[in-house]
């Protein structure tokens, strides 16, 4: 598992339905119209009158933290419910308000946020020492702070100490910064003075981060310029790499406009014909998928608990098969497709 969304999706997966119907919500917590508590009922409501029509229990939700949830830079909340367990999951990925009531959880949204959850870390030198901060495109989490000398630390520390004291003290950070860094981390910034004390040629080589330096002030123990400009930065990263996505697909298809009819997708991805899948995160086709000969029935709207999204089931269906799959928002896939498998 290489992040957070793939080891809740390995964990959703493996929840045995038992004939029990699952239900998928989302709650958008930044930029919606409405206020999140007041979506969710709605989303529940909704999800109730479906499990109440076929006899299943209502749902059960624990009290939600709205303000935990924001301030740790969450962009959606998913929820799920089922086999008597709620499981809440952080998003990155800005979704309408969405529920799905089906055998099967919805899991397009963890894998979009699988695929597109990139972070940096961000070093800021400042008259207290040096901070370390992990950050994402919503927001930063402070790692460490560090002080340079075990004496009493002066605004002007890099002038009162010896070489071989701030050598000692990069090295340390070295080993930090080398610690923290997972998978998703992109980059390593380096912000709070514009010194070569601090980024001295080929000094942060050892980490294996590409380096960029963020301007700051060394007085402000709080870089927030620094991390909105970062911020940017993956947020850029993200679009290429969605971008990069959907042009891979498109480089592999043999014809210029190679159409896979929705319905025998399933047949093809189990033939071993697809080895790419790339689907909509906002688009839903409700119908059912069998699973076993890959046929699909796409219908305009959701009639009961057998009816999913099949876009979602296609996707399992290949995660489960070795095909390469991505999700991203619409505007990335061409005006009119709602998926490209090649």
């Amino acid at each position: 598992m290489s992040n957070i969304y793939e080891k809740h999706l390995e964990g959703l997966q493996r929840i045995s339905t038992m004939g029990d119907a699952l239900v998928s919500m989302f709650v958008p917590l930044r930029w919606a119209e409405s206020r999140p508590e007041l979506t969710l009922s709605t989303l529940t409501e909704t999800a109730n009158t479906l499990l109440r029509k076929e006899g299943y229990p209502i749902l059960s939700l624990p009290k939600m933290e709205w303000d935990k949830w924001k301030k740790q830079g969450t962009n959606t909340l998913a929820i799920y419910q089922g086999e008597g367990v709620t499981t809440l999951i952080p998003l990155p990925v800005k979704m309408n308000p969405r529920v799905v009531v089906a055998s099967t959880f919805h899991v397009k949204p963890l894998v979009a946020s699988s695929k597109g959850h990139i972070e940096a870390l961000v070093l800021h030198f400042n008259k207290s020492g040096a901070s370390l901060f992990r950050v994402n495109q919503n927001a930063e989490v402070l790692i460490d702070s560090y002080i340079p000398s075990r004496e009493r630390v002066r605004e002007d520390w890099p002038a009162a100490l010896d070489k071989s004291e701030i050598q000692e003290f990069l090295e340390f950070l070295k080993l930090e910064v080398s610690g923290s860094k997972s998978k998703t981390t992109k980059f390593l910034a380096i912000t709070g003075s514009d010194s070569r004390m601090f980024h001295p040629k080929g000094f942060w080589d050892e980490c294996k981060l590409p380096l960029i330096l963020v301007e700051d002030s060394f007085m402000n123990v709080m870089p927030q310029r620094a991390l909105t400009v970062v911020r940017l930065q993956l947020a850029n990263k993200t679009k290429e790499e969605y971008s990069s996505m959907v042009n891979k697909i498109v480089r592999a298809q043999k014809h210029e406009h190679e159409l896979h009819d929705l319905e025998n997708l399933g047949k093809k991805i189990l033939s071993r014909e697809i080895n790419s899948l790339c689907v909509s995160l906002e688009d839903v086709h409700f119908g059912e998928l069998d699973k076993i000969t890959g046929e699909a029935v796409i219908r305009r709207a959701q009639k009961n608990v057998r009816d999913d999204d099949v876009l979602d089931d296609l996707l399992e269906l290949a995660i489960k098969n070795g095909v390469n799959v991505s999700v991203v928002p619409r505007l990335y896939l061409p005006q009119g497709k709602t998926y490209l498998a090649s």
